[in-house]
Formats: C-alpha cells, structure tokens, sequence
C-alpha cells in the first residue's frame, strides 16, 4: 500500500517565477505512471482546438488526452498526457480511468490519496472519536490544567479533525465507486 498521492499537481504557472504557462499533473501509478500538461481553453477557441484532436490517429486521441467542461460549457479543461514515466506500457486499458481520476483531482483540487480498501480512514476516524469522547469527559481537569480557552480550542480542533476525516472518507468512496 501506498502512503503517498497518487496524483502530485503542479499548479505554479501561477507564480511569477514560473518557467512554464500551464498546470501539470503527475500520476505516480507503478504500471502506469503519466506526467500531463493541464490547460484551459475558452469556449471560443474550443472549436479549433477540437479540429486539431478530430484529425489525430484514435491511437493518440484515446491515450493522450482527457476533457472536462467547466462553468456551464463557457470553458474546457484539457489534460493531455505529455510522457509516460514507465515503459513499455503493457495495458493500455488503464490510461482512461487514471486521466478521468487525475481531472476529479485536479479540478477539485484533491489530493487523491491511496488509501487500499478505505479502512485506515475509518480507524482514523474512530481513533480521534475516542479521543475526543476522551477529553469531553476530562475537560475539567482539561480545563484546570490549560484554561477554558485552550481547553475549549482543542477539543473544537479535535471536532473539525473528525469532520474532515469523514469528508475524506466520503471521497474515497465516491471515487472507488467511479
């Protein structure tokens, strides 16, 4: 199992320091690892863009580039796969899926960790749930020994942590499901 994204998003063209005009993506996938350039076109430019993709052979067209449509069709974001990491691909069927994750990633700005089967999410969940019944139930001694406020402060924390694993939990399952 993996303890790492699988996908790292490169979003520095929006630094002025940035060598290069579009967003990248990187899929660290051990079979099929992908490095894509991500760019948006606007609505105008879709059409000419969509000639060029249209006269490309369907080898190409199918393993290099992914589209997602964006605020209500007035713009399209473009993956296009620009190098695979490992070579010779020996299943090509795996590319789709891997793009279409990639595009959730990227245009939710999620890092889509892998997770195996989903259940270090629930331990986690269960473990901060314990620790925060924990401190509910030693919030006077809490409270004696840090303050009202700090002791008020970190079981608050303790409460947004749970909230957030089970966000995360609910988009792990969403994107096993797709």
């Amino acid at each position: 199992m993996k303890n790492y994204p699988a996908f790292i998003i490169d979003r520095s063209r929006r630094s002025e320091a940035s060598r290069f005009a579009d967003d990248f993506v990187v899929c660290t996938d051990k079979e099929m690892g992908f490095i894509a350039r991500v760019f948006t076109l606007p609505r105008s430019r879709w059409n000419e863009f969509r000639k060029a993709y249209d006269a490309l052979d369907e080898f190409v067209q199918e393993r290099r580039y992914y589209f997602a449509s964006i605020r209500n069709g007035e713009a399209h974001v473009v993956m296009e796969v620009e190098r695979m990491l490992y070579e010779p691909i020996a299943n090509w069927s795996r590319i789709k899926p891997l793009l279409k994750k990639a595009m959730k990633a990227y245009l939710y700005g999620e890092s889509a960790e892998v997770t195996g089967d989903g259940r270090d999410i629930d331990m986690q969940i269960s473990a901060v749930s314990d620790l925060l019944r924990t401190m509910e139930s030693q919030r006077v001694r809490m409270v004696d020994k840090n303050g009202k406020t700090a002791t008020d402060n970190y079981i608050n924390a303790t409460r947004g942590a749970i909230e957030r694993l089970k966000v995360l939990k609910h988009i792990y399952d969403n994107g096993r499901k797709s």
